[in-house]
């Protein structure tokens, strides 16, 4: 099943991006560094996916290489980066190390979302809601297995546990293949998928998956208006995920402010990418009533809320419930993001239109970083809850402007 196929795709990419991004602070904390140069640090390594992401999206879009050798390429330079931090070295080395990793599982995310996008383009039946949440089942339970080894361990787990996540993700991208012995395929992939098909055929090879008859028609070419709201769109999204990363960049120093320690950051974690789940099994059902821009409004306020309970939490107990809210916020802007880059963009243009979102998270991570880890050590926890809130409400208001809710 070709949906099965491409969550193992999606599971180990968040595998790699929960022990990368969420617990960059207790691995960089463990070898010396302070919260303010681990948010210059995250600030740096999301400003180069930022400007890596469009490049890399171009060189994709005109490759004649099959989308998922790139993300091959891209899991054995992650499982080289790990390895590389299993010795104890300097300080230095190993935050620029630390970094790269950053960088890169950033920039591989828009490839990893239209991986399955274009074989929804060209008709197979692959539900993203699902595999996406496979993702988030995933990111939950090693959120909580890799909080309690560091806890009784080392924070060298981290690394151990982020070469195996890449040899998944290697797997599971080198073998999603799409085969059919027939229709042209609509979207940047075509040339390599019509070889592959054509290939099948001759060898007499069983197709592999199904096709929806229900293809994704071809929007025309944004006019001035629309790339204008859309750069709304961009800025609204990309403070929604300052707040966001305010929070999961350094949950683990807030967690520790209502005395907790690693383990309780991972079931912090998990919390939150557990009620992700019906959010994004049940996605394609919202889709089918509401169009991805409304449900982009929704996620805009639902950063808002997540926020300001996070903040007006007393103890551990009510900061989980705040986790609950993440449902609302980031679980449906995710998925929605990638339908409505789909919806808007012309095929020819959606890894580019998948790369603009991913840049403005990347840039949204960026300030979320560079911010989160000043305001820590000047004012602490409260106050870097109280950035996060506002940010996430003036978020929600360029969404509501700037979402086309066609």
């Amino acid at each position: 099943m070709l949906t099965a196929r491409y969550a193992v795709v999606q599971s180990s990419y968040w595998s790699a991006f929960c022990l990368i991004v969420n617990f960059a602070s207790v691995y960089l904390l463990a070898h010396g560094l302070s919260n303010a140069q681990i948010g210059v640090l995250l600030a740096v390594a999301g400003a180069v996916a930022t400007v890596v992401q469009p490049i890399v999206a171009g060189i994709v879009d005109r490759s004649r290489v099959p989308l998922r050798l790139w993300l091959v390429l891209g899991g054995i330079v992650v499982a080289a980066l790990a390895a590389a931090l299993l010795p104890q070295g300097e300080g230095f080395l190993t935050a620029v190390t630390y970094g790269l990793l950053v960088a890169l599982v950033q920039v591989v995310q828009p490839l990893v979302n239209s991986l399955g996008m274009a074989a929804v383009a060209q008709g197979f039946r692959v539900n993203f809601g699902v595999a996406r949440a496979c993702g988030s089942v995933t990111f939950a339970l090693l959120s909580v297995g890799a909080g309690a080894l560091i806890a009784a361990r080392s924070a060298k787990a981290v690394a151990l546990l982020l070469i195996v996540a890449a040899a998944v993700f290697v797997a599971g991208s080198a073998t999603f293949i799409l085969r059919h012995p027939a229709a042209p395929a609509t979207d940047y992939a075509a040339s390599s998928v019509s070889r592959k098909r054509a290939a099948a055929e001759a060898a007499g090879e069983p197709a592999v998956g199904h096709r929806d008859p229900a293809r994704l028609s071809d929007p025309p070419a944004l006019d001035r208006r629309a790339w204008k709201l859309f750069s709304l769109l961009l800025v609204g999204i990309m403070l929604g995920m300052t707040s966001h990363t305010l929070v999961n960049a350094f949950l683990f120093q807030i967690v520790d402010f209502h005395g907790g320690d690693a383990g309780a950051m991972g079931l912090a974690a998990m919390v939150a990418a557990m009620v992700e789940l019906p959010t994004m099994v049940f996605f394609e059902r919202l889709i089918s009533r509401w169009t991805p821009g409304t449900l982009l409004i929704v996620g805009g306020i639902g950063f808002a809320v997540k926020n300001l309970a996070a903040y007006l939490a007393p103890n551990l107990a009510v900061l989980y419930l705040s986790q609950v809210l993440q449902f609302a916020g980031f679980g449906l802007v995710i998925p929605a993001t990638v339908y409505y880059v789909n919806r808007l963009f012309p095929a020819a243009l959606r890894v580019r239109g998948q790369a603009y979102i991913t840049m403005t998270f990347s840039a949204g991570s960026v300030v979320g970083a560079l911010i989160g880890g000043v305001v820590l050590d000047a004012a602490g926890v409260p106050m870097l809850l109280l950035v996060g809130t506002v940010a996430a409400t003036v978020g929600a208001v360029f969404v509501w402007f700037g979402a086309d809710r066609r």
